[in-house]
């Protein structure tokens, strides 16, 4: 699926599952803004994807900072001219602490909500003006835990994020449909990546993995597919839905 010319912002595609959704979206040909904390670790990536001959930018992005999200919109227009698409990859949760709900401060709780849902809808509302003139797709990412509850103990707040982030992906598809904006989300299974490996080790990870239809352990690029599928003209009356991929761990 090609995306020749298209501006891609992917939050948190330093690293990990986002790195894999730039390297893809640059491979396809479009124009790709990779925001992260970590302005060296996205420039070495935009230095790898120009090497090979994509387009791309790093722009340093901490998505608790209102004036972050503001900025990082603004300097994708001032050097591409517009926003085509939005991958919401970033997440908290291999950084937030693991504790019961009932110990939980309230500062803990709230931090993790508010960059894996509440800078999810302001991202998403800042570049809504470029997309209502021609169109766009937003594409968000929620996670298997809504259904199946963390692994370990702790994390509340990160399912509750991530639960949002379905409902608000649905309210989303309904009020910008009229604009031409698609809004689906993708919910990966257990991935192996950077992240999860080390929160959990390799052989706890092949165990959560067992039962897979496809008897093979979800990498962070077999979720670029849907993200592009969702981001390509493939899909342009496709809106407000929720796409699984956990190799057939559980049918929904």
């Amino acid at each position: 699926m090609l995306m020749t010319g298209k501006v891609v912002i992917v939050t948190g595609g330093a690293r990990g599952i986002g790195e894999a959704y730039s390297r893809a979206f640059a491979k396809a040909g479009a124009k790709v803004a990779i925001a992260a904390r970590s302005e060296k670790k996205a420039q070495q990536l935009v230095d790898e994807i120009r090497a090979d001959g994509g387009t791309a930018i790093a722009v340093k992005t901490d998505l608790a900072v209102e004036e972050d999200i503001k900025n990082l919109v603004k300097t994708v227009v001032a050097e591409y001219g517009t926003v085509d698409c939005v991958i919401n990859n970033a997440a908290l949760s291999s950084e937030s602490e693991d504790m019961p709900f009932f110990e939980m401060s309230n500062e803990e709780f709230e931090k993790t909500i508010n960059i894996d849902l509440i800078a999810v809808f302001k991202l998403c509302r800042e570049v809504f003006p470029y997309m209502c003139e021609k169109g766009g797709r937003i594409v968000n990412v929620a996670s298997r835990v809504v259904f199946t509850g963390y692994p370990k103990d702790g994390k509340a707040h990160y399912v509750a994020a991530k639960a949002g982030i379905i409902g608000l992906t649905r309210q989303m598809a309904k009020e910008a449909g009229k604009y031409n904006v698609n809004v689906n989300c993708i919910v990966p299974g257990v991935v192996t990546s950077d992240g999860m490996m080390a929160a959990f080790g390799e052989e706890a990870v092949k165990q959560m993995c067992a039962g897979h239809a496809i008897p093979e352990l979800v990498k962070p690029e077999d979720l670029a597919g849907a993200a592009l599928f969702f981001c390509s003209e493939h899909s342009k009356m496709i809106t407000g839905q929720t796409l699984v991929i956990d190799g057939g761990k559980y049918f929904r």
